[in-house]
């Protein structure tokens, strides 16, 4: 307890909270995201001693939260706000695993958030570039929680995929459950379970690209909140402009090889562990040249976007999601030949002189 000596009356303020603000954050659903920000702020403007103490006593209010709420949802399922508390992390599996899962995901996926906030705090004080800032901001927080659950799933003997494989299918099923009762015809049901199957299959086989793509995004949403809104600890300024970033050329035979071996797997090798390799691969890399064509989009923006034309874009992109993002990976590609902002064309200009 010693850590929480001498804290002055305005830091047990701050510190009271930053604990609460974090805990919110976590519960909040969309905003989850963001939950690594407070906790690494506070542990750069008040020292790592008010860091560490910080994260302990989220972390017990996490688990006391939890405690409570699990008997209520497993005793009052008709409650009308029961569907909001199953978009807390964990609480979807209250029904299919028990209250032990709910409380070991929810506890996990703290932790990650938890580490994350470390890790910032820890490479806000580097002047790394953008690749290795986000390697270690992406693989720290991820490869310590994969350890934990390595070692929870020898020693309780279960395997992650297929758990989540039954976890999709019980999903699945009450989904068709509610088609029927809409009034879908037999046929219809009997598609929609035979096409979800194979969706199932999909997700299971690209689970690490989907894991690795989603802790990826997180920490961009982290660092582009912390450079835009808190700054000053969190502004990472080394970065310099991140409208002009892009990937290294290479990165295109990771793309190429991908979908060469991915096509001819298909049509002649037909090898799972094959599939199972370069369609992970394929994703992450389509995954990183996303970020390229945003960063491509947000350098016109800020070049020439008025605001009615900033609001506009972001409406087409949300309201057309699923093609603007083909439109802006498809950016991010052929920026390698097009050269979309002249980046390539301004650095030859700088060489020769």
């Amino acid at each position: 307890m010693s850590i929480f000596l001498n804290f002055s009356k305005l830091q047990s303020r701050f510190f009271v909270f930053i604990c609460l603000l974090t805990i919110l954050l976590f519960l909040s659903g969309f905003f989850i995201i963001v939950t690594a920000l407070p906790l690494a702020y506070a542990t750069l403007k008040e020292g790592r001693r008010f860091g560490i103490g910080a994260t302990l006593i989220s972390f017990l209010i996490l688990i006391l939260l939890y405690k409570g709420l699990i008997p209520i949802l497993g005793g009052h399922a008709q409650l009308q706000w029961l569907p909001l508390l199953l978009s807390l992390p964990g609480f979807g599996l209250l029904e299919i695993y028990g209250p032990s899962a709910v409380l070991g995901v929810g506890i996990l996926c703290f932790i990650y958030y938890l580490v994350l906030s470390w890790a910032m705090v820890v490479a806000a004080g580097q002047r790394w570039s953008v690749e290795k800032t986000y390697l270690f901001l992406t693989a720290g927080p991820l490869l310590f929680c994969v350890g934990i659950v390595i070692l929870f799933s020898g020693a309780y003997g279960f395997d992650i995929f297929v758990e989540t494989q039954k976890y999709l299918l019980y999903i699945q099923d009450k989904l068709v459950n509610l088609d029927q009762k809409s009034g879908l015809s037999g046929d219809e049901l009997v598609f929609l379970k035979q096409f979800g199957q194979e969706m199932i299959h999909h997700v299971v086989i690209l689970l690490p690209v989907i894991i690795l793509n989603m802790t990826l995004f997180i920490v961009w949403c982290n660092l582009f909140v912390a450079r835009r809104w808190i700054k000053g600890l969190l502004a990472f300024e080394n970065f310099g402009d991140l409208t002009c970033w892009q990937l290294k050329d290479q990165w295109i035979w990771a793309l190429i090889g991908s979908l060469g071996l991915l096509f001819a797997n298909a049509y002649f090798l037909k090898f799972p562990t094959v599939t199972f390799l370069a369609s992970n691969v394929l994703f992450f890399v389509l995954f990183l040249y996303f970020f390229q064509g945003l960063s491509i989009v947000a350098y016109y923006l800020k070049k020439r976007g008025s605001l009615l034309l900033k609001v506009s874009l972001y409406l087409v992109i949300f309201i057309f999601f699923q093609l603007s993002i083909v439109v802006i990976i498809v950016m991010g590609v052929f920026d390698l030949w097009v050269d979309f902002r002249k980046l390539r064309r301004i650095q030859t200009v700088k060489e020769k002189v």
